[in-house]
């Protein structure tokens, strides 16, 4: 039993780190697509490529 408890707690870490990961690339894109569309992304200096 204890190694059934001990085999979800990692289990349980594990999914928690991937959440994390995801939640940061989630950031990182919303960033990229804004920059895509032309809008200002948080501390980056939009280039207007149009002429």
């Amino acid at each position: 039993m204890a190694n059934l408890a001990c085999a979800q707690a990692d289990t349980t870490a594990n999914t928690d780190k991937v959440i994390n990961k995801l939640d940061n690339r989630q950031g990182e894109i919303v960033e990229i697509l804004k920059l895509l569309s032309g809008e200002r992304a948080v501390g980056v200096k939009s280039v207007n490529l149009q002429k």
